[in-house]
């Protein structure tokens, strides 16, 4: 499924299928895996594949499954609500994690923040 990059939680679609296809990249390269083994295992396309691993396309639930019984792990594993260093570097896997814990009206501050933070930084 393609990212549609309009509205208001566009920047969010995008952060979350850009952190999916790390983490997906991620486990694949931890078995030593190339692109091509991953997606003959999960029976995709190895261009579809790289697309999620990219963060442009979404998985279906079809691919979502495939991947995770293709790695071994559980939807957890694949989507998973925490945030590994090998994914997104120390200082930021430090800070989501505090942030995942607060409530969800905090999280929703704290990402208006971010996002008007980055608005401003992009015109620069």
């Amino acid at each position: 499924m393609e990212l549609v990059r309009v509205g208001p939680y566009a920047p969010v679609m995008e952060a979350q299928s850009a952190a999916l296809g790390a983490r997906i990249r991620a486990l694949r390269t931890a078995r030593e895996w190339s692109q091509e083994t991953l997606a003959e295992k999960a029976e995709m396309h190895p261009q579809t594949l790289s697309r999620i691993e990219r963060g442009t396309h979404l998985p279906s639930l079809t691919h979502a499954r495939a991947l995770a019984c293709a790695l071994e792990v559980d939807a957890n594993g694949l989507f998973g609500d925490t945030f590994p260093e090998s994914v997104v570097g120390p200082g930021l896997a430090a800070l989501l994690e505090r942030l995942r814990v607060l409530p969800d009206r905090h999280q929703t501050n704290a990402l208006r923040l971010v996002e008007i933070y980055l608005s401003a930084v992009e015109r620069e």
